[in-house]
């Protein structure tokens, strides 16, 4: 007997995915509306979006409206500033009516601007002034002889170097001039650098010049104008004058036979001293001979030597002089510095100012050149050029403002705000307008800037 199995065949079916408690919700479905994930999240998200554009507006119109006020600020600012060089009685600024120009000429080829130029203060008086420049201002400026040194000797190799000591170089006007002290084994650029570190007190510099590879020359200047430079070796006498700088002799300048004045004065030199009395009249001989008369028993002497009176110090010893009375110092021509090579003399400044030697109130001269035969002509006008520029810079500034204003109170075609009027209807604005029309517009002794010009 045959037997026959049959084998029933079905598709598998599909696997199940646990979602616990998650729901479907790509389609949820109440009463006949079906509602999507994305209308659900956009009716809850977009109220808030609203909310956050409007926030946006209105931090965008905030800060389209401080910038407007930060331009009206400005504005305000250099309204300000410019009115304030129209008056007097304003907070800052100058009263540009009160400025003054001088205008210079000369009465020669020489141009008046290579003479001198001015400055005028303020409210100065106008008026014309005539001005000679005799003499500029200078200061003193001695050199050394030219020594046989390089870059690297030392002072000490020098054949005429006494040995190490302290020497002081300042302006007369100075009060407690520091010494420098100086050794062998210093070079001249080091010597020069011990000078100026004491500059601030003593109003001295020092500069070296190299000649050639092998000699060199020492500078000093002093500070000021019309003031001379003194030396003294005051620890080892004789540095100075190995330097060249000065001598233990001094010639006056006079060439004349006699004096024409009287006065007295003593010779100092290496602590030893002669006082001398000089009347008017007496010849350079009878003055040579009274010196050393006056200066027996020291070692300093007076000579006459091609028409000019000499005297010697104490060996080495600079010669200075003290309990100066009278002119007769003065006439005779002796520089007290007792500096060899004076390249310039201490002067001041020699003018005259029609006709006297006077100085100008509210004016300041810078001198740039001597001119004796020149006169220079100034004449001291108001200053019409800054006049005029205050005037158009308050024009502009007010011209401005009012631009701003105008921009600020349009309207559009249906009567609202136009589009660039960002503080329209500002109270800040309006009050601000108000207050500078008032006082743009106020009389003043029966004027105003408001004010029509007679016929």
């Amino acid at each position: 007997m045959t037997t026959t199995s049959s084998v029933s065949s079905s598709t598998p079916a599909a696997p199940t995915v646990n979602t616990g408690n998650a729901q479907d919700v790509s389609g949820l479905t109440q009463g006949n509306v079906t509602l999507s994930l994305a209308e659900a999240v956009t009716s809850k998200v977009q109220p808030y979006l609203d909310q956050a554009t409007a926030v946006q507006t209105e931090i965008n119109t905030n800060n389209t409206q401080i910038a407007a006020y930060q331009n009206m600020q400005s504005l305000l600012q250099t309204l300000q500033s410019s009115v304030a060089d129209l008056t007097t009685e304003a907070l800052q600024g100058s009263n540009a009516f009160q400025g003054r120009t001088a205008n210079l000429s000369s009465n020669s080829s020489t141009a008046a601007s290579s003479i001198l130029s001015a400055s005028i203060a303020s409210g100065t008086t106008t008026g014309t002034h005539t001005i000679t420049v005799n003499q500029l201002a200078q200061t003193e400026s001695d050199t050394s002889s030219t020594l046989a040194l390089g870059s690297t000797d030392s002072i000490g190799s020098l054949p005429s170097y006494p040995g190490d000591g302290t020497v002081t170089i300042a302006e007369q006007s100075k009060t407690g001039a520091v010494g420098v002290a100086i050794n062998s084994a210093m070079t001249l650029s080091q010597v020069a650098s011990a000078i100026n570190a004491v500059s601030s007190t003593n109003g001295v510099t020092a500069t070296v010049v190299s000649v050639d590879s092998s000699h060199q020359v020492l500078v000093l200047t002093g500070a000021d104008t019309d003031t001379p430079l003194t030396f003294t070796d005051s620890a080892n006498p004789g540095i100075l004058q190995s330097l060249g700088l000065i001598s233990s002799t001094l010639t006056s300048s006079a060439t004349t036979s006699t004096t024409t004045t009287a006065g007295s004065f003593t010779i100092d030199s290496g602590g030893q001293s002669a006082a001398v009395t000089v009347n008017a009249g007496d010849s350079l001989a009878t003055i040579a001979a009274n010196i050393n008369t006056a200066a027996s028993g020291t070692n300093i002497v007076a000579s006459v030597v091609n028409n000019q009176l000499q005297i010697a110090g104490n060996g080495t010893n600079p010669v200075s002089f003290s309990n100066v009375s009278g002119t007769a110092l003065s006439t005779l021509g002796f520089a007290q510095s007792g500096a060899v090579n004076q390249a310039t003399g201490p002067q001041a400044a020699e003018l005259t100012v029609d006709g006297v030697s006077d100085v100008l109130s509210g004016v300041t001269l810078n001198l740039t050149q001597a001119a004796p035969s020149t006169q220079v002509t100034m004449q001291i006008t108001p200053d019409t050029t800054a006049a005029s520029t205050a005037i158009n810079n308050f024009v502009t500034a007010y011209n401005n403002w009012e631009s701003f204003v105008t921009q600020n109170e349009a309207t559009s075609s249906s009567g609202g705000a136009a589009a660039g009027a960002v503080l329209f209807g500002n109270e800040t604005l309006r009050s601000a307008s108000l207050d500078i029309d008032n006082s743009i517009t106020r009389q003043i002794s029966g004027t105003s800037l408001a004010s029509t010009a007679p016929p």
